[in-house]
């Protein structure tokens, strides 16, 4: 399994297949699953692309800065947009924050900016 400095995007888990041992991933959230570690989305202006050898770099559009480490969003990234009406944020047992609809009981997973508002995410089953 990874290490801590390798941590996963928001609702992704590591599993091994009993059958062959192999590491995979699997979003809690959508029930995809990858045998591609995924990769937390580039922050905002972040574009991924390529020299003419094939390396990976990534490319600021706004402030033309470049770098070969893969940019990571900040707190200071996020943007929180309030709850729709009738949806609430609750928390499980192991701290994991959720949301749920009062009326409907519609529950789903957190997403990391929320830039829609709650809930934009299927139901999830814990």
């Amino acid at each position: 399994m990874s290490s801590n400095s390798d941590k996963l995007p928001v609702n992704w888990i590591e599993k091994r297949d009993p059958a062959t041992s192999r590491v995979y991933w699997v979003n809690v959230v959508t029930n995809a699953t990858t045998w591609v570690r995924p990769e937390e989305p580039l922050p905002d202006d972040w574009h991924e692309v390529k020299t003419d050898d094939g390396r990976k770099y990534y490319f600021n559009v706004i402030t033309r800065a470049t770098t070969w480490k893969r940019p990571v969003a900040t707190e200071e990234d996020a943007v929180e947009l309030p709850l729709q009406p009738g949806w609430q944020e609750a928390y499980t047992k192991d701290g994991r924050r959720y949301y749920f609809h009062v009326r409907t009981k519609e529950v789903c997973a957190p997403c990391t900016r929320r830039a829609f508002g709650c809930c934009v995410f299927a139901a999830i089953s814990w």
